[in-house]
């Protein structure tokens, strides 16, 4: 396989000092970048692994198929990357979504079904029930500025896990409540506090908006794969991209800020972090961070999570719906 990457055989030198610094090539720090950029604000980014796309990586067989290793999908209410993959000419093309799905117990009992679930299936009624109050707490976040939802401090106080304990009496319906928290984040209920799950919630819509096809967040997926666009983004912004450059230490100086990488020193008026918090940990600052906020990064895991890929000449499953 090919795994698709933008890696320079002769790294451009750092520059001695810009305006503002992004630490990672994902796509929050892309697009940062990008739009810094368009604003003619003298930008780089600065990525310490080999290729862009963070935590979309795609890799192209040799019989032309390409796979996603990372997030592949993308929604009708991510229009932030729509617009960028609009842009830089990035075409999707719809998940298919014709026939039915099959359900499978430990027990061995199968169902086969359209939409979110089985009408009859184990805890049904009592998952969509929960997923209906779920959807009703997060209509209280407030997106603009999370800190200022009412009652953020008693859900980000309380785990995913426990919440679904205090108020979802059937265990089967708690099972298909944690395979959903499984599938999305990536992570064991226990380790995502409930203000998470409704900050996220709320951003997409509902809950069911999560973990559905038609109209939701699996609706489409990108012809090129999902780093396609982060690929484009980065060659659109050329030598500002440097790649195998960790960031080491960050220093406010009376004149800005220093950033020290494993390829050299950088001056900037500004750095805008673009890492996940775990990511975070790996780069010293001074002044040092708030204690507070190096232990919210201590117990905030990223989840793990295994991909296998299975690539057939025909789909001959739909033969039978």
């Amino acid at each position: 396989m090919l795994v698709m990457t933008n890696t320079k055989d002769h790294p451009t030198a750092l520059p001695a000092r810009v305006r503002t610094v992004v630490v990672g090539a994902g796509y929050a720090g892309l697009s940062a970048a990008l739009s810094l950029h368009d604003d003619g604000i003298d930008t780089v980014i600065l990525e310490g692994s080999d290729r862009v796309g963070g935590r979309v990586c795609s890799e192209r067989r040799r019989d032309g198929v390409v796979v996603d290793h990372g997030g592949q999908w993308v929604g009708p209410t991510q229009k932030y990357l729509l617009a960028l993959a609009e842009r830089f000419d990035c075409p999707t093309f719809p998940t298919y979504n014709t026939g039915e799905h099959i359900e499978r117990w430990p027990d061995g009992a199968q169902r086969r079904y359209t939409g979110a679930g089985p009408d009859d299936g184990p805890g049904m009624a009592e998952y969509l029930a929960a997923a209906d109050r779920i959807d009703e707490l997060a209509r209280t976040v407030d997106l603009d500025d999370p800190t200022a939802t009412p009652d953020i401090e008693k859900w980000d106080s309380e785990t995913v896990h426990s919440y679904f304990e205090r108020t979802v009496a059937n265990e089967d319906a708690r099972r298909r409540l944690a395979l959903a928290v499984e599938g999305v984040w990536s992570i064991e209920p226990r380790d995502l506090s409930l203000f998470h799950l409704l900050f996220y919630v709320a951003s997409a819509g509902r809950f069911d908006q999560l973990m559905e096809t038609e109209g939701c967040a699996q609706e489409r997926r990108f012809r090129d794969g999902a780093q396609s666009t982060a690929l484009a983004v980065a060659d659109h912004l050329g030598d500002r991209v440097h790649l195998d450059t960790a960031v080491r230490h960050v220093e406010q100086t009376p004149d800005g800020v220093r950033i020290e990488t494993t390829r050299g020193t950088v001056l900037a008026d500004s750095v805008v972090m673009a890492l996940p918090p775990s990511a975070t940990q790996r780069v010293t600052f001074t002044p040092p961070v708030p204690v507070s906020r190096t232990r919210w990064v201590e117990r905030s895991p990223m989840g793990d999570v295994a991909k296998v890929h299975a690539v057939f000449d025909t789909p001959f499953w739909r033969a039978d719906g």
